[in-house]
């Protein structure tokens, strides 16, 4: 029998749909028989990061190696670049923050003298430093060679990890397996499972050197490529597990040489959700899991908080985990003792009651963080409530007094047991727990109508604690290199905008102020030594306060004469005696803030 005419209907299936509604008797221009096929576009991952060897490309373009094996980790590291990038942004294309700064450094440079070098250099400087990921993309290249291996300072090193890892009690896991230290010692890293361990190695031995031979650059750079070869395994990130998340904390928090603010409140992130996951309260815990889960969750509660100040992002430990959590008893933070003590650590030993009440303290500390972040960052309107801003101010103002009596007591009790270096260990305590306050009552009297004269003096005294705060990275309560280094700019700027604004018709002494400013770039030059964005912020404090300086005299050379030396043009910027001051995205009439400058 012959087949059938076909009609049309047959291939129907193959029509377009406006042709299957209508049930069009012509033939569909879309009608063919066997699938359609085309050619796809390939999706460009680039960057990729990390690792052993296939080509990928590095954020300042440059070819090097990587495994594509590790899928996690070049997303994780890409998604923190895409946070870094300063492209022409408008408001609508991503966060109000990164969308300030880029403003803020492209305006600026369009508006400054081309032949002027040091504040183009300066914000050239400031804008590599926010958008970079990682401090040097040629270490991508080294680390496909594999490991470095530092046979015959190994077991030194040994030692001293070993030390490291026990001075953290009671807040981190304290000891390594002996297989991972006899595969350490045998010169056999690629061996070392879970690849956490090695991590935790690389991190503390990569600082500790950077600590006692900042010099040795050759050494550093190798350990860089060890530790990005030791993080090349997705289970580090993405895995749930105390040892993992230990591992992130050592990175994010103490190896100033390998990771960016940015990098660190990523991986900090990151290893906050991990604990979420495994929990901290379950009740068929044993007592010790739970009492090393709560510690893990304070420690990281206390970074997390602290960089959400600084970036103005949400924190990722929410206030009502640390609620459910619950402070740990002040017996149980006894074990932990500042590194100087000659006794070593232990219930018993010279400065263990101080370091008890300063771990304490801080954990408080970072439940007010989370209301001042809750009263600066997350309401309703242009500004924040003025009782919510007096209620922060209320519970920080109390913990400063508290903490003050507290460890100046115990400062008092323990100094005589301890050696000169013990000593000037716990007065740093006690100032950084006073750089702490004063920061974060900058942010809040920054917000409200009726706390300026409070917004100035706490910024003149939160600068004047940095010479004291000057330390190495082996220090024990030097808070958070990054909050170190970035936090004082809160300060900076909210006495720069006072010295440079030109709302006021009175002439008003600003001495006090620009000799506080004076005080942040020794600081930034004293702290280079140990952290190469702290000298790259030291140039961009010493071109402000080059401008401050510059309008101050303006001002005082227009009261000598008695004329205004201060001109608006029609299109808003301003002159000072003739000088163009620079668009910093600071309203010059009207200074607003600094948030987010360093995301």
């Amino acid at each position: 029998m012959a087949p059938a005419p076909d009609t049309g209907d047959s291939l129907a299936q193959y029509s377009c749909d406006p042709c299957k509604v209508k049930k069009s008797r012509e033939t569909c221009a879309y009608t063919r028989s066997g699938p359609i096929r085309r050619k796809r576009r390939r999706i460009d991952t680039s960057p990729r990061v990390i690792g052993t060897p296939e080509s990928i490309t590095t954020p300042n373009g440059a070819s090097t190696a990587a495994s594509r094996s590790d899928p996690g980790l070049e997303r994780l590291l890409i998604g923190a670049q895409a946070s870094l990038e300063i492209p022409g942004l408008t408001s609508t294309d991503t966060s109000p923050i990164q969308s300030q700064l880029a403003a803020e450094i492209e305006t600026t440079q369009n508006l400054l003298d081309p032949a002027d070098s040091h504040p183009f250099g300066a914000l050239s400087s400031l804008s590599e430093a926010c958008a970079a990921v990682w401090h040097d993309a040629t270490d991508f290249d080294r680390a496909s060679q594999g490991y470095f291996l530092f046979e015959e300072r190994t077991s030194a090193w040994v030692d001293s990890f070993v030390t490291t890892l026990r001075r953290g009690e009671p807040l981190a896991l304290t000891s390594a397996p002996n297989d991972v230290l006899d595969q350490i010692r045998a010169s056999r890293p690629q061996l070392v499972k879970p690849r956490a361990w090695l991590v935790m190695y690389y991190s503390i031995i990569l600082s500790r050197t950077s600590s006692t031979s900042p010099e040795d650059k050759e050494t550093k750079a190798k350990l860089r490529c060890n530790l990005w070869l030791a993080l090349n395994d997705m289970r580090v990130l993405l895995e749930p597990s105390e040892v993992n998340i230990q591992a992130l904390i050592l990175v994010a928090s103490h190896v100033e040489e390998f990771t960016t603010p940015s990098l660190c409140w990523l991986l900090v992130s990151n290893a906050c959700r991990m604990l979420q996951a495994l929990g901290v309260n379950f009740r068929n815990m044993t007592p010790e899991n739970r009492h090393r889960r709560r510690m893990m969750f304070w420690h990281l509660n206390v970074i997390d908080k602290g960089l959400s100040m600084i970036f103005g992002r949400p924190p990722t430990l929410h206030g009502a985990m640390a609620r459910s959590v619950g402070l740990p008893a002040l017996a149980d933070l006894m074990p932990s003792t500042p590194g100087h003590s000659s006794t070593g650590g232990g219930q018993g030993a010279p400065g263990a009651l101080f370091g008890a009440h300063f771990f304490h303290q801080v954990m408080q500390l970072s439940t007010i963080m989370g209301k001042v972040w809750s009263t600066v960052y997350d309401h309703d309107g242009d500004s924040p409530d003025e009782q919510s801003v007096v209620k922060a101010r209320e519970d920080l103002v109390a913990w400063h007094d508290r903490v003050q009596t507290i460890l100046r007591a115990a400062a008092l009790a323990e100094g005589p047991l301890l050696d000169a270096k013990g000593v000037a260990s716990l007065e740093l305590g006690v100032l950084t727990t006073e750089f702490y306050h004063h920061h974060l009552l900058i942010l809040l009297a920054r917000n409200s109508g009726n706390m300026k004269l409070e917004s100035v003096s706490s910024s003149i005294k939160m600068l004047q604690i940095l010479p004291a705060l000057v330390s190495d990275s082996e220090e024990v309560y030097n808070g958070i290199i990054w909050m170190m280094v970035c936090s004082p700019f809160t300060a900076f700027l909210t006495l720069f905008g006072e010295v440079v604004s030109v709302s006021r018709t009175e002439s008003t002494d600003h001495g006090a102020a620009i000799e506080a400013m004076e005080i942040l770039p020794v600081f930034l030059n004293a702290m280079g030594v140990r952290n190469s964005l702290a000298a790259k912020l030291e140039n961009v404090a010493t071109v402000l306060l080059a401008h401050a300086k510059k309008a101050v005299s303006a001002r005082e050379e227009s009261d000598r004469t008695g004329e205004s030396m201060i001109e608006q043009s029609a299109e808003g910027s301003v002159t000072l005696g003739g000088y163009k001051l620079p668009d910093l995205g600071l309203d010059l009439l009207n200074f607003s803030g600094d948030e987010g400058i360093f995301d």
